[in-house]
């Protein structure tokens, strides 16, 4: 492979363009390169393509068509990673899974992690509807109380929700929200269809499309493409690096079926390590490819800029069973698949009535304008 050769920090080179800032040797490049550890099927093509690809010397300017087939590669290999995405998403018509979703805080300062959300997960999906049922295991809310009384030592910061399961419901229209409570009562919410990433995001579950849990961590349709670099891997696939404002993003997409995104960070500048991560792990059933196993990491320093300590949030979900394209009842996407007991009050917030969210009961399985409710409106 040949001896590796100091490159100077004032030359950019156009392969690695955004690598050249900072970096005073080809082992810092490498060591760059390869913080993720590339999984071994990767084998000696990739480090082989680096090595080859680093050792000739760059070069202060290119000519116009050398400027052209870069860029042309580089759309070639975005818009091949997108048509696979797309053509997986297009075969998947429905789907059925189960899992388990978490959320771990481990602030600065403290010894032991804690779990904020601990919950089994079930779906039913049908483009676009979904039902998604959360049972908690353990829910813990920030306790509004401190923001009045202060940080005082005998007011909990976390405390226990009272809700014990909650069934999010888009029937294509509209989105309804079911909770039950520990103490055996149930309530439910009627919102507009355009809320249902707010709505999820505050059962615990923050995710428009259960599945697609790749969506959240990269869009190829955002990233600048006169910001991207991109490497390319001998059996397929590519890393990409885009250089931002006040950070650095940089993904890696395997060949799999086209598009198996299995990594993407962030990176604050002049840091090694990211301040944002997603970790993915991708199977296939029925020919369809999905996210089995999801992981997002977000590390933010302490308040006390002169601590190194830092709080760490996680946030996983994995699926221990997925069938795509199973045969779903369309009665699962309507009120009739929950059990709700009867007399139970739901607020449409679609709707206003003196002042607030339009009032429902929940009676012969079927929601009906509330009584008291009735009779304010006719007077």
């Amino acid at each position: 492979m040949g001896r590796l050769r100091v490159v100077s920090k004032r030359v950019r080179c156009r392969l690695f363009p955004d690598y050249n800032s900072g970096l005073t040797s080809h082992r810092q490049l490498m060591t760059s390169m390869f913080t993720f550890a590339l999984p071994t099927r990767l084998g000696a093509a990739a480090l082989l393509f680096v090595a080859t690809a680093v050792r000739a010397p760059c070069a202060w300017s290119q000519t116009a068509g050398e400027v052209d087939a870069a860029a042309a590669r580089k759309k070639e290999l975005l818009v091949r990673a997108s048509q696979a995405r797309d053509e997986n998403r297009q075969r998947l018509r429905s789907a059925y899974g189960a899992g388990k979703v978490t959320y771990v805080l481990h602030e600065a300062g403290q010894t032991d992690p804690l779990t904020l959300l601990d919950a089994d997960v079930q779906f039913f999906y049908e483009e676009p509807k979904f039902h998604i049922h959360l049972a908690y295991d353990q829910r813990l809310l920030e306790n509004v109380q401190r923001k009045t009384v202060g940080e005082a030592a005998d007011v909990p910061r976390w405390i226990p929700s009272q809700v014990t399961e909650q069934v999010v419901i888009f029937d294509g229209n509209g989105l309804h929200s079911v909770e039950h409570r520990a103490d055996g009562s149930c309530q439910g919410t009627i919102y507009f269809g355009f809320a249902k990433l707010g709505v999820l995001r505050s059962a615990g579950f923050p995710f428009s499309n259960p599945v697609d849990l790749s969506e959240g961590a990269l869009k190829l349709e955002d990233v600048n493409e006169g910001q991207l670099s991109l490497i390319p891997f001998g059996r397929g696939g590519f890393m990409g690096t885009e250089i931002k404002n006040t950070y650095r993003l940089k993904f890696f997409v395997f060949d799999g079926f086209g598009y198996e995104l299995k990594r993407v960070s962030s990176y604050r500048t002049g840091e090694s390590q990211p301040f944002r991560d997603f970790l993915m792990t991708w199977e296939e059933s029925n020919g369809i490819h999905y996210v089995r196993r999801y992981l997002n990491t977000v590390t933010s320093a302490h308040g006390n800029t002169g601590s190194s300590a830092q709080t760490t949030k996680k946030l996983a979900v994995e699926y221990h069973r997925f069938e795509a394209n199973a045969a779903i009842s369309p009665t699962v996407f309507s009120l009739a698949s929950v059990d709700i007991p009867a007399g139970s009050v739901f607020l449409d917030r679609r709707s206003n009535v003196n002042g607030g969210p339009k009032k429902l009961t929940f009676a012969d399985a079927q929601l009906r304008p509330l009584i008291e409710q009735a009779t304010t409106e006719s007077k």
